[in-house]
């Protein structure tokens, strides 16, 4: 079965050959071309990932992504300027699972739509809950507890914490999480990581995950979340 995307993007031009080489590669691809329509289109389908550009007419891109994951989980890839560090990490703070800089050639946004797809829907190897303090994940329903309250959390976020539990105690490098969950070594320039743990802290407690200097970062098997 093809997977299902919505690219919003109001280049025409980009969106249109974009959508043919989506097609040429199993995914059938919905195009909008602004933020208001990407977002009710949003709505009324399931897609299995959402490629939306920051610059929009309309509403822009962190104003759709604002509102989706009010409702929604799917995964989404933002599209941003080159060199707009500042537009990625804002992306991920709000929710983004990827980011690509634009221009960007078609078969590698090809490659990461599959990629946030798969983990989406993936079944971690290890079915167990896991518990570590106050902090429990069930892998097999993609599920976060603290003090057994369910904590909402996006797909990335919950990969980057179950990489984290079965380590725990023993730090995770940079190039382990981005070989992981990206399927590539870890950029110099590349903090989509550390702001995935930011987000995770600001949901878990502030010293629920140890930053190992010079390496990655940790979950203490005892931490101050236990209390």
């Amino acid at each position: 079965m093809n997977l299902q995307a919505l690219l919003i993007d109001d280049d025409i031009e980009l969106a249109e050959a974009t959508r043919e080489v989506c097609g040429l590669y199993s995914i059938d691809c919905d195009v909008v071309h602004d933020g208001t329509e990407g977002l009710r289109r949003a709505a009324e389908r399931r897609y299995d990932v959402v490629v939306l550009d920051v610059m929009l007419p309309g509403l822009d891109g962190f104003s759709v992504l604002t509102e989706l994951r009010k409702t929604s989980g799917v995964p989404v890839i933002m599209l941003t300027a080159r060199g707009a560090g500042e537009d990625r990490v804002r992306g991920l703070e709000l929710g983004a699972d990827d980011y690509l800089p634009k221009p960007f050639h078609g078969r590698e946004l090809v490659t990461r739509i599959r990629a946030v797809a798969r983990r989406a829907t993936a079944r971690p190897e290890s079915p167990g809950r896991l518990a570590v303090g106050a902090i429990a994940i069930d892998p097999s329903a993609r599920a976060v507890y603290r003090h057994d309250e369910e904590i909402a959390m996006t797909t990335l976020e919950f990969d980057v914490l179950h990489q984290l539990m079965k380590s725990a105690g023993a730090a995770v490098t940079r190039d382990d999480f981005a070989r992981h969950l990206y399927g590539r070594e870890a950029s110099a320039f590349d903090r989509s990581i550390d702001n995935h743990v930011m987000n995770l802290r600001d949901k878990l407690g502030r010293d629920a995950i140890v930053t190992v200097r010079g390496v990655g970062y940790m979950l203490p098997l005892v931490s101050g979340n236990d209390g």
